[in-house]
């Protein structure tokens, strides 16, 4: 029942975007900024962001003209504070302040693009049914977890950065899942990114302009191998001097910017371990003036060249250098190479084409489909692939040919100059035609227009509570009709636990009596423990439901208890 006298009035729709604030320092930031500024000047929209990494203190808030929701809360709210640290693994992606944020933007559309583990929670959220959910998923390997598959099939339409990503999907989603016509791949800043002066950017960094500087900017992770790419560099280096090309080897160096320590590798172990502490730069800034520079190994701290104090670090997840200063380090140099087992887009890769570097990268997942759009001067091999096991993703990751890696790498430091400014060319014009962030808000934006508005008195209608009352339930059911009976009355509509998947996860636990050791974590259960799990999900969402009337019909804010976040 709607409340008296509402009448609906042709408005503008509202789209929430969940993803990092839109003025950080990143390329998703930037896309976001770009993306948002479309659709908040547009007559059809009307836009706020969900955004992560940004405080209700932070001034920066007030710099955009769309309404923004810092994930993070003030320092003066001391509970919250609290539980935002003891919950950070998820309120960092917003998990604690989604609802709030829902419940005052009333947005029609929420729509995001993160890993599954950052935005998983809004397929949880009581006010599902409230909104259409737009996602476009990171595809980097196949096949999808099940349990992945099983939370996409739940939301109202699924896209992917990729042509690559979004056949994986139609391939394993057994028609269960909506999926677009159409991939959002995220484009970048053109403008930063693009061709410089070469020579005074190294003069800037102290590099001679004869060098020959291979590129890779790679977070430092096991899917990143940067074993095997220290490992090839140095077969060409060491192959030309064999054939007595010297001053080519001399001139010849590979730059790794990346972190280290990090969750991949002792980068300077490996380093030392392929004889390459000559022949290897790393980027270096400082906390203290904010330098940056490459240099060969200097350890996990040293001192400044330009400040003089014990500051300078490799760049981190926390510590890391502007977007200007990652484009002068693309600038500087002449060729980008990734190796790495999958990718779900690699903007590096991107980047790197609209500085006018060209690239060489494993022919598998996101890079495959980079490899064909120009600007690719090789595509690695694939060896094989090795399966990871239920205790990781069970997915395939690529094995990459290093020995073809290095026979590429070879190729091109042998071309002439024409050769290489000719690469490098292709490679600028390849992300104008595809890269563009225009491009990316057209695709986002002809997917919105797609979608049919709920009507607006859904945000004030009386609730309908969902009764968890076991004595509904069929008199000697089995256990299949049990579990099904729960689910079909005992679920909000859009729940992420209300899948085939998921009930079958639960039938299987009624059936056991040992723990099984897999990715799912099946363990055996009972009825009684099933209709608790079942209330707690339903006791959240009428909790909610309840607090939405009271704050928007009745006009009061009623705190309750804390609702324990839990999952089926």
């Amino acid at each position: 029942m709607s409340i008296i006298g509402y009448m609906e009035t042709k408005r503008k729709t509202r789209i929430l975007l969940v993803a990092e604030f839109s003025l950080l320092n990143t390329g998703f930031s930037v896309m976001n900024y770009e993306m948002l500024k479309r659709l908040h000047e547009s007559d059809e929209f009307e836009v706020a962001e969900f955004a992560s990494y940004i405080g209700d203190d932070d001034p920066r808030i007030n710099e955009v003209p769309w309404k923004v929701y810092p994930v993070i809360p003030s320092t003066s709210k001391k509970q919250e504070t609290a539980l935002y640290q003891e919950k950070y693994r998820t309120a960092q992606f917003g998990e604690l302040r989604f609802e709030d944020t829902v419940l005052d933007f009333k947005p029609d559309i929420v729509f995001s693009y993160r890993d599954y583990w950052h935005d998983e929670y809004i397929t949880r959220s009581p006010y599902r049914n409230l909104f259409y959910y737009m996602w476009s998923v990171c595809v980097d390997s196949e096949p999808p977890h099940p349990e992945w598959l099983s939370t996409y099939e739940t939301v109202d339409l699924l896209t992917s950065y990729t042509d690559w990503g979004l056949n994986v999907l139609k391939n394993y989603g057994s028609n269960n899942l909506n999926i677009a016509d159409h991939n959002t791949m995220p484009g970048i800043d053109l403008e930063m990114f693009s061709p410089k002066n070469k020579s005074d950017i190294r003069g800037a960094f102290g590099l001679k302009d004869n060098l020959n500087i291979i590129l890779s900017v790679m977070r430092n992770q096991p899917r990143k191998l940067f074993p095997d790419l220290i490992r090839g560099f140095m077969e060409t280096v060491d192959g030309l001097y064999r054939d007595g090309k010297k001053e080519l080897a001399d001139n010849t160096y590979l730059y790794l910017h990346t972190g280290n320590p990090d969750v991949g590798f002792d980068i300077v172990e490996e380093i030392k371990k392929y004889n390459a502490s000559h022949r290897v730069l790393l980027t270096y800034l400082c906390d203290s003036c904010n330098f940056v520079f490459p240099s060969f190994v200097r350890g996990e701290m040293c001192h400044c060249p330009q400040c003089g104090n014990l500051s300078c670090h490799n760049p981190n997840t926390n510590s890391g250098v502007t977007r200007e200063q990652l484009a002068n380090i693309y600038a500087c140099s002449d060729l980008y190479v990734q190796v790495s087992t999958a990718g779900a887009l690699e903007i590096p890769i991107i980047e790197a084409k609209a500085s006018g570097l060209p690239t060489i990268a494993v022919d598998y997942a996101a890079p495959f489909e980079l490899n064909r759009m120009g600007g690719a001067f090789g595509k690695i091999k694939v060896l094989g692939f090795k399966q990871e096991g239920v205790r990781e993703t069970g997915q395939f990751r690529a094995v990459p040919d290093i020995e073809h890696f290095s026979k590429l790498l070879r190729k091109y430091l042998l071309l002439n100059k024409e050769g290489k400014e000719e690469w490098s060319t292709k490679a600028r014009k390849a992300a104008e035609k595809h890269h563009g962030a225009d491009l990316t808000a057209d695709k986002w934006i002809k997917l919105f227009k797609n979608v049919s508005v709920l009507p607006e008195d859904r945000w004030y209608k009386t609730p309908d509570p969902i009764v968890v009352d076991p004595s509904k339930i069929p008199y000697n059911a089995n256990d299949s009709i049990f579990v099904r009976f729960c689910y079909e009355n005992f679920l909000p509509n859009k729940h992420q636990a209300k899948t085939f998947y998921q009930e079958k996860k639960i039938l299987k636990g009624l059936s056991l009596t040992y723990t099984v050791i897999d990715g799912a974590g099946v363990a055996p259960t009972n009825r009684e423990s099933i209709i608790n799990g079942f209330s707690e999900i339903t006791n959240k969402y009428n909790h909610f439901q309840e607090h939405r009337y009271n704050i928007l019909v009745l006009q009061k804010n009623v705190v309750g208890p804390e609702i324990p976040f839990k999952v089926l």
